[in-house]
Formats: C-alpha cells, sequence, structure tokens
C-alpha cells in the first residue's frame, strides 16, 4: 500500500557553497523528509510562494496530501499578531507567514492533519488568535535553557505532557526530554488550543486544536526530527501524524470524486 503523501513546508535561503554561493534557493531542514520516510510516510515538499502573486496555488499544493508539516525557521512577524515590532525580535518573513497561514487553511478546509514544528507551531497560535514572546530571555527569563548549546540530535531539558491528549497516547510517556532551538515562545494561548506539554518554566511547549473546533492539529515547540534517529519520543510525533494521514486517505470528505 502507498505511503501518505506528507507535504512540509520550505523557506527561501542562499547556497553557501559550491559553484553559485549566494544564489536563492528553496530549501528544507533533510531531518523533516528523513524523520517522515522513518516513520512510515512520503515527505513532499511544498517551495514557498507568496500568496499574493499566487493567490490560487496554496490550495493546488495542498489538495493531494494527506497530512501537512510546517517547520522551523524565521521569526513570526509581530503584525501578524496585532504587535509592534521590538528590537529583541529576530529576523522575519511576512511573505512566508501569509503563506504558511494559507497551507494552514487551506488544510482545515480539506479536513487533513496538521503538525506544526517550532516557528510552525507559533504559526498555528497565531491563526487561532494567538499572541507570542518575542524574545523569551527578555520576557521570561529563566534556568531553562530554550536555545540549547547541545548539538541538534542531543536532546537538552525535559516537557512534561499533559495527562490526556494526542501526545500523551502517541509517546505513552510523564516527561520527555526534548532537542531545543527557540527564543520566543507561546504567550496567550489560542482560542480552541489546549495545552498538551509545558516546559520546567511553565511555558506551553505544545498543545492540539480541540476536536469540536476542527482536526487534528498538534504544535510542539521542540524539535522531534532532530533528534528523531536517536529517540523514540521524536519519531512517536511525527508517527502520530502519519498514521492520521494514512486514516483520512480513505474519507470522502477530504478525497471527493473529482
Amino acid at each position: 500500500m502507498s505511503r501518505p503523501r506528507i507535504g512540509i513546508s520550505t523557506t527561501t535561503g542562499h547556497e553557501l557553497s559550491g559553484p553559485l554561493p549566494g544564489y536563492p534557493r528553496t530549501n528544507v531542514a533533510v531531518d523533516y523528509p528523513e524523520v517522515v520516510l522513518a516513520t512510515g510516510g512520503l515527505p513532499v515538499l511544498l517551495p514557498l510562494f507568496d500568496p499574493a502573486e499566487h493567490p490560487d496555488l496554496v490550495t493546488e499544493q495542498v489538495r493531494d496530501l494527506d497530512a501537512l508539516i510546517l517547520t522551523g525557521g524565521h521569526d513570526v512577524d509581530p503584525a501578524s499578531y496585532g504587535q509592534p515590532t521590538r528590537p529583541v525580535c529576530g529576523d522575519t518573513l511576512p511573505h512566508r507567514d501569509a503563506w504558511d497561514l494559507a497551507l494552514v487553511d487551506a488544510a482545515l478546509a480539506r479536513g487533513i492533519p496538521v503538525l506544526g514544528i517550532c516557528r510552525g507551531m507559533q504559526v498555528l497560535n497565531v491563526r487561532f488568535g494567538g499572541t507570542l514572546h518575542q524574545d523569551l530571555p527578555t520576557d521570561r527569563p529563566g534556568d531553562v535553557a530554550h536555545w540549547q548549546s547541545l548539538p541538534p540530535d542531543v536532546t537538552s531539558h525535559p516537557v512534561v505532557l499533559a495527562e490526556s491528549g494526542v501526545l500523551r497516547e502517541a509517546i505513552g510517556a510523564d516527561e520527555v526530554m526534548v532537542t531545543s532551538f527557540h527564543h520566543q515562545g507561546i504567550d496567550t494561548l489560542g482560542r480552541g488550543l489546549v495545552v498538551e506539554a509545558t516546559a520546567p518554566d511553565g511555558l506551553v511547549e505544545a498543545f492540539s486544536l480541540d476536536p469540536s473546533h476542527g482536526g487534528w492539529v498538534v504544535g510542539v515547540q521542540w524539535h522531534p526530527e532532530m533528534s528523531h534517529r536517536r529517540d523514540e519520543a521524536g519519531r512517536a510525533v511525527v508517527r502520530a501524524l502519519v498514521r492520521v494521514a494514512d486514516e483520512v486517505r480513505d474519507c470522502p470528505c477530504c478525497n471527493p470524486e473529482d
């Protein structure tokens, strides 16, 4: 049986070496397609386009997908959640914010599952009316190193899972160690979102969308794709998405006859 098709959002960058250094590229960390393959899915990379210039393209990109992963990257533009940009905010790509939000809308309209990772979780929170801390060291100074000094495939701090929920069922543990590379985080939680995990300092590290508000939507602030080679909990998060994607493939609401 064919693998479910898992769309993976990308971003734009520049070639650092090779025959054309500095040339613009569409890119994404290799960990994302690798963990999708490792957990039974077929990764489908989605090139970034400005939805203002290509208003109908997002619907086409999502039409044949069985699930969507929103990846990490640039800070989310504070204008998207109604705040002025402070000096502590990092670089933003407003057209990527618009594209990611349009991808979420298209996925929700089709009823396919969505997983947001790091920035992707923050985009989901904004989509549902939430806000972000523009800089955790400034807004919430504490002992938890949300930007770890350890290598990306090494977990660095614990998160405590809620007593019940999507991630508790998928991971099957009270607490897991995670890989963490973010300086922003959830401030006000979006409408319909339920906390699934917290860090020792109280920061929301994961949430899901209440089923009464829509389909399967999960956000994690950590990077399960980075630690998946040595960490079963990392694989479990993505495996849960792939499993639901496999289930919705036969759903006539998600895959209507042309």
